[in-house]
């Protein structure tokens, strides 16, 4: 009975440790998946940043571009208005 009950044991045992590496086979893919996710994720991140950094700086250069003109010297109501006096 004891002999039984001891293979019984030991067949259990092994049973256990095949079921602790598969275990940690599972776990060391699943670290890997989840590293390569926050890699995908960060560097998803990083182009967001980058886009809008790039945004940003288009829109500082629009403003700067499209923000009030200076006077033209050449103006048509005056010229004609000097046109018109000197005749």
């Amino acid at each position: 009975m004891y002999a039984s009950l001891e293979d019984e044991i030991r067949a259990a045992i092994a049973v256990m440790k095949r079921q602790n590496e598969e275990a940690r086979k599972i776990n060391a893919e699943m670290r890997k998946r989840n590293s390569n996710m926050i890699g995908d994720i960060l560097d998803s991140v990083e182009n967001m940043a980058r886009y809008s950094r790039t945004m940003s700086q288009s829109r500082m250069r629009l403003i700067r571009c499209t923000g009030k003109s200076k006077r033209s010297s050449f103006d048509l109501r005056t010229l004609n208005q000097h046109l018109m006096n000197s005749q």
